[in-house]
């Protein structure tokens, strides 16, 4: 329950303003014990926690708000706790690493196939006069050719 620090009157816990007076300032009444709780989540008195839900113990009708009824000692077991789940998890398989001959072979093929590719690229251009299409023919293979006679 929740009492107004205004005027006093009790509302339901889930109520953000008074019924009486609209105020929005509350003081929080244990259900347990009855005492006001100023701050914090928990009753300083008893322990219980503001809103909890009172049980009524089903062997000795006794309501109580801890998880076992103080004068029977009845607790409620609930399906999740008493099951055991086992959940397999599929193991990843491994990436396979390229070998060493098939990055050798990327990577010639890159050598080879971009020169090739650019040139017919700039040939099909129709925005490049013949000029510029010869001359950055020239740069791409002057590239090549100037990169394999560095590597002989």
């Amino acid at each position: 329950m929740k009492k107004c620090k205004y005027c006093g009157t009790l509302n339901d816990n889930p109520a953000s303003s008074c019924k009486a007076c609209s105020a929005s300032d509350f003081v929080f009444i244990c259900d347990n014990c009855g005492s006001e709780i100023e701050k914090g989540q928990y009753c300083s008195r008893c322990g219980v926690r503001i809103g909890s839900v009172r049980q009524i113990c089903p062997k000795c009708g006794t309501a109580y708000y801890t998880n076992a009824c103080p004068n029977c000692g009845y607790t409620r077991q609930r399906p999740e706790e008493s099951t055991v789940r086992v959940v397999t998890v599929p193991a990843e398989t491994p990436k396979k690493k390229r070998s060493g001959w098939a990055t050798f072979g990327l990577v010639l093929l890159w050598i080879y196939f971009l020169p090739i590719m650019g040139t017919i690229t700039v040939w099909k251009s129709k925005k490049l006069s013949t000029v510029y299409k010869l001359i950055i023919t020239v740069v791409i293979w002057g590239i090549i050719a100037l990169a394999y006679s560095e590597s002989n």
